[in-house]
């Protein structure tokens, strides 16, 4: 999965280019937004980025055109380039540069999934590991990214929703343990989000009591991990996960 990110972002409209700037770095990526292709040029010849998105209608340069000149100055940069309209010799130049095509309009989704194709990361299920303890919830996403899924992590329950809304994730494992208070909100804000009920929640926790275990299905998870949590264990949760629930009728 492509984590951590150094973005170079380039669109004239100033409102795309905000939002996709938003949502990339929602997602913990690191996104410096310019306005155009020279900008874009000049950003990448000082700082080679890990990554350009670009739109490819733009008057001071066009994207492809800039996707070109940083090829040839710094050599292969994965790259997504955006537009409204693929004419043919657009589709040629921007195959020519490996470069991923992203139609506008788009969905954030959408946004991730040509971010992972330009990387060359497989998108598999998409999963958000929600902890307050960054040792912990890292080593958990580590697992889990191994298990072939697309992760990302959030702290609390507020970066939880914010993050969902951009991941759209499949699963959501939720450490409940460390401090229940703020596990259980998390499970509760994932729940009130517009997809959240199409969204397997697994609580993860060192404890085994019974009151711990009803209130987590009271706040709304599904299942219950107690750690050290086995890898196989862990598949099979994710696996049990396969059939997606239905999004809620609005």
């Amino acid at each position: 999965m492509c984590r951590n990110l150094r973005i170079a972002v380039a669109d004239d409209d100033a409102g795309m280019r905000e939002l996709v700037q938003h949502w990339l770095g929602q997602l913990g990526h690191e996104v410096t937004a310019v306005d155009g292709g020279w900008p874009l040029v000049k950003l990448c010849r000082a700082d080679r980025p890990d990554l350009v998105v670009s739109d490819v209608r733009m008057p001071d340069l066009d994207g492809l055109t800039a996707a070109e000149t940083i090829r040839h100055v710094c050599g292969p940069v994965p790259t997504v380039l955006m537009s409204g309209r693929w004419e043919p010799d657009r589709e040629r130049r921007a195959d020519a540069v490996g470069a991923v095509r992203l139609d506008k309009p788009f969905l954030p989704l959408e946004l991730v999934t040509a971010v992972d194709a330009a990387c060359g990361v497989r998108t598999g299920r998409r999963v958000l590991v929600v902890g307050g303890d960054p040792d912990t919830a890292d080593s958990l996403a580590l697992l889990i990214e191994l298990l072939g899924c697309r992760v990302q992590t959030a702290r609390d329950g507020v970066a939880a929703e914010a993050t969902a809304a951009v991941l759209q994730p499949n699963v959501a494992v939720v450490d409940v343990g460390a401090s229940p208070a703020c596990g259980l909100d998390a499970v509760r804000r994932l729940r009130r989000w517009d997809r959240g009920r199409a969204v397997r929640i697994v609580a993860h926790t060192g404890w085994t009591q019974d009151d711990v275990r009803t209130r987590a299905r009271e706040a709304g998870c599904d299942d219950y991990l107690v750690k050290p949590v086995a890898t196989d264990v862990l598949r099979q949760t994710l696996c049990d996960s396969e059939i997606e629930r239905p999004c809620p009728r609005r």
